[in-house]
């Protein structure tokens, strides 16, 4: 039975040079690891985090391991530099003579893109070494560029992969292909907005998505669209923040907060509200909603410095040109909804009634005809 890594923020460990003729900086790796030690992280990642432990010898891997383990009380995920099987195996078991029971994992990069020689890779590296995988998906060092999808079907079957190491450049395929199985919360809004961000989880995978709305009518609506779960804050107790978080903890993870949190509001409070629910580590909170001239918005460096990342967006990111036929197509194969989200259709003469509508949350797109 493979041991989980304990859910939490882990602690990027780059390995530090000195010098012109770059040798390893014992004194600062120490400092670092000290101050991971008091910082609070759950965790480090050592050798693998940019791949600059390939300019390390063996001996010099070891003496970073023995820093590590002799500096902090921290679990320990461990990068193995060669993309050969018996050498990552050789790497992973040298890792576990110096650092012992404190080694809570093996970072292994992907070496090839074909699925199968790959799982192949990462199964016989766990068989020899009992060890969960964190695989390290960085064609910039490894020279292999694996598509999305043979990334996925190379990890099907595998319960000793712990986590994905993704630093291929982001495009929208890769997320639609890694992003299933995510925890995805919507805050604010079931509108046309949020509807159709709900529309955009559901056909990335996620499993859980949360709409928030303070119209208990527009229930039905983000179920049709997708959502999972859905909260009127006007129906909690106390603050909506921690009642997000506590309904995300799920299995090991008793951290809780949402992978992506999206504001469809344009309220300035409802934006923090959207950053301090997602998770610690790595949730991303993306405004939507336009606020009203002049306003600010605000929150804690806290909630950022813990590993949180906020970022607005235009037209959701798409491309024009090439985006929008592929919109087109998705609608033309049923894969999104656009037809029920006309509630009402105005004479010219009656526009004001649409402007009316839209007050009232009664509407959630009205077509004027004239």
């Amino acid at each position: 039975m493979v041991t989980p890594l304990e859910p939490g923020v882990w602690g990027v460990l780059a390995t530090p040079f000195t010098g012109s003729v770059l040798d390893l900086d014992e004194a600062g790796l120490s400092r670092l690891c000290e101050y991971y030690d008091t910082v609070g992280v759950t965790g480090l990642t050592a050798l693998g985090v940019f791949g600059e432990a390939a300019r390390l010898t063996a001996q010099e891997r070891a003496t970073v391991l023995e820093i590590v383990a002799d500096t902090c009380g921290l679990p320990i995920v461990v990068g193995a530099t060669s993309l050969t099987t018996r050498v990552v195996i050789e790497e992973a078991r040298r890792a576990a003579e110096v650092a012992g029971d404190r080694v809570a994992g093996v970072m292994v990069q992907v070496n090839t893109a074909a699925p199968t020689a790959l799982g192949d890779h990462l199964q016989a590296v766990h068989d020899a070494t009992g060890l969960p995988i964190v695989v390290q998906d960085y064609p910039a060092v490894s020279g292999v560029v694996i598509r999305p999808e043979a990334l996925v079907a190379a990890l099907k079957g595998k319960p000793f992969c712990a986590a994905v190491k993704a630093e291929s450049p982001p495009t929208a395929v890769a997320v639609h292909a890694l992003a299933s199985g995510l925890d995805v919360p919507v805050f604010g809004g079931l509108g046309g907005i949020g509807l159709n961000v709900l529309q955009g989880l559901r056909l990335a995978g996620a499993d859980m998505i949360i709409g928030v709305d303070l119209n208990n009518d527009k229930k039905e609506w983000g179920e049709r669209f997708g959502m999972t779960h859905f909260v009127n804050p006007k129906e909690v107790d106390g603050d909506i923040v921690p009642y997000l978080v506590n309904l995300t903890k799920r299995g090991a993870d008793q951290i809780g907060g949402a992978d992506y949190t999206f504001d469809c509001t344009g309220n300035v409070t409802v934006m923090r509200q959207a950053l301090e629910c997602s998770h610690r580590g790595w949730g991303q909170s993306i405004v939507i909603g336009v606020a009203g001239a002049g306003q600010e918005v605000s929150t804690r460096p806290f909630q950022l410095v813990t590993g949180r990342v906020w970022k607005g967006t235009a037209f959701g990111g798409a491309r024009g040109r090439t985006d929008v036929p592929k919109i087109v197509d998705w609608y033309m194969a049923g894969k999104i909804q656009i037809d029920p989200m006309i509630t009402h259709t105005l004479r010219l003469e009656d526009i004001n009634k649409g402007f009316d509508l839209m007050h009232e949350g009664k509407s959630i797109r009205s077509v004027v005809v004239y």
